[in-house]
C-alpha cells in the first residue's frame, strides 16, 4: 500500500504498483529413483507443447523397447536379475500410464495449481510521474516512463522486480512514452513526442541507441501493442486538424517497413484508441470514445483477426453500457477479459475488468485503488499500473 499512501500525501506524485498472484513451483523431476532414460520418456509425454510430445504411440513403444534391451544387455552381478526384473515391472507399469496420458492429453488439461491470494506491492517510489508499465515476457522486469528527479525529461526506464535499481534506456530531449515490450523480449517499442508530431521507436532492453520504425504519425498520447508474431505494432494514428473529416483510427504498422494498414475507425467526432492484441494474437481490443475531448463516454470493442492480423468481421462491443473516459487497456493472461482504466471522479481513474463475452457489466478491481495504465504479464499472474492522479 506504499504507492497509494504516496498518492494521498502528495497529489503531484505518481508511483507504480503491481498486483501479484503467485503459483508455487513444483519439483523438476518425476522421481529421484527413476532411471534417467525412462524419466526422459515420461517428461516428453508430459510436454505442454504438442510439437515436443510423441506424435504416435508406436514411438513410445519403440523408446521403451530400446530401454529394456539396453537394460537387459548390461553386465550384472549374481543378484542383479531380480533387481532388473523389478525395474522392468516398474517400466511396464509406467508404460501403461504413458499410454493413457498420451491418448487423452488433447482433451484433458490438469487443474490449475491453487494460487495464493493477490498481493499489492509497490514497484517504484520515486518523486515525479511514473506510468505506462510494460512487462518483459517472463514477467520479471518492468519498463516504464519517468520524468526524472528534476521532472524535466520523460524517458524510458527499466526495473527488475524485487530489486531497487533502475536503468535508463532513452535520453532524447523529446518525451518518450507508452513503452511496449516485444513478445521475444528483444525490443521495447515506444512513442517519441515532439512539437512536429509523434513517431514510433524501438530500443533494446539491454540499452544502446534507439531507432525510428517509420514516419507513421502516431497519436501523441496513444498506446502500442505487439502482434504475437512480432511483425506488427497496433497503434493509433493522430487525427488531422479537421476532426470532422478525419478521425484517425487504429493501424497495423509493419516492423519491416511499409505503409500502415487501418484496421479500426469510428465516425467523427469519435476516436478509436488504446489497441491491445489478445495473448493468442487472434483478437484485438480497443476503446471507442465518442468525442475527441475528455471526459467522454467510451466503450471497449473487440474484433476477430485472421491472416496477417486483419479483421475477419465487424467489431463487437463488450461493455454493456458506456463508461467514462477510457485511457488504456490490456488483456488478462488467459484472454477471457480486458482490464481498462476509467475516470470516475475528478482527476481519479480506477481499474476495471470486463468479460469479453460482453454479457456482464465491468467489475472494479478494488484491491488496486485509484490508478491507470494497466499492464499484465504474459507468463505470470501479475498486473502493474500507476497509482496517482490522471
Amino acid at each position: 500500500m506504499t504507492g497509494r499512501r504516496a498518492f494521498l500525501g502528495n497529489s503531484t506524485t505518481e508511483t507504480l504498483a503491481a498486483v501479484l498472484r503467485e503459483q508455487p513451483k513444483g519439483p523438476s523431476e518425476v522421481t529421484p529413483d527413476l532411471p534417467r532414460d525412462l524419466e526422459r520418456v515420461i517428461l516428453r509425454c508430459l510436454q505442454k507443447d504438442a510439437d515436443r510430445r510423441f506424435q504416435h504411440m508406436a514411438d513410445v513403444k519403440v523408446e521403451l523397447q530400446e530401454i529394456k534391451e539396453e537394460s537387459d544387455s548390461q553386465p550384472v552381478a549374481a543378484q542383479a536379475p531380480a533387481r532388473r526384473h523389478r525395474r522392468w515391472w516398474l517400466a511396464a507399469a509406467l508404460a501403461g500410464a504413458l499410454l493413457l496420458v498420451v491418448a487423452v492429453w488433447p482433451w484433458w488439461r490438469p487443474r490449475e495449481i491453487e494460487l495464493g491470494p493477490p498481493r499489492l506491492v509497490p514497484l517504484t517510489s520515486m518523486s515525479g510521474f511514473e506510468r505506462s508499465p510494460t512487462f518483459s515476457p517472463d514477467g520479471d522486469q518492468v519498463a516504464f516512463t519517468w520524468d526524472g528527479e528534476k521532472g524535466h525529461n520523460q524517458d524510458i526506464y527499466l526495473k527488475m522486480i524485487g530489486f531497487s535499481q533502475i536503468r535508463r534506456l532513452t535520453t532524447d530531449p523529446a518525451e518518450d512514452a507508452a513503452p511496449s515490450w516485444s513478445p521475444d523480449g528483444r525490443q521495447i517499442a515506444f512513442v517519441r513526442r515532439r512539437l512536429e508530431g509523434a513517431t514510433i521507436h524501438l530500443v533494446s532492453p539491454l540499452g544502446g541507441s534507439d531507432r525510428k520504425v517509420s514516419d507513421f504519425p502516431a497519436a501523441a498520447w496513444g498506446q502500442l501493442s505487439w502482434s504475437s508474431d512480432g511483425r506488427f505494432l497496433a497503434a493509433e494514428r493522430e487525427a488531422s486538424g479537421d476532426a470532422t473529416t478525419d478521425a484517425g483510427g487504429i493501424y497495423l504498422v509493419p516492423l519491416a517497413g511499409g505503409e500502415g494498414r487501418r484496421i479500426a475507425q469510428v465516425k467523427a467526432p469519435g476516436r478509436a484508441k488504446a489497441p491491445a492484441f489478445s495473448p493468442d494474437g487472434r483478437r484485438l481490443a480497443y476503446a471507442v470514445c465518442y468525442s475527441q475531448f475528455d471526459p467522454t463516454p467510451c466503450d471497449v470493442q473487440l474484433v476477430e483477426l485472421g491472416d496477417d492480423a486483419l479483421p475477419k468481421g465487424p467489431p463487437r462491443r463488450v461493455t454493456p453500457r458506456a463508461v467514462l473516459t477510457i485511457g488504456s487497456l490490456t488483456w488478462t493472461r488467459d484472454g477471457s477479459a480486458v482490464v481498462f482504466d476509467s475516470e470516475q471522479a475528478a482527476f481519479l481513474r480506477y481499474l476495471w475488468r470486463v468479460d469479453v463475452k460482453g454479457d456482464r457489466a465491468p467489475d472494479r478491481i478494488e484491491l488496486a485503488g485509484p490508478g491507470g495504465t494497466p499492464a499484465t504479464a504474459r507468463s505470470r499472474n501479475r498486473l502493474a499500473f500507476y497509482t496517482g492522479p490522471i
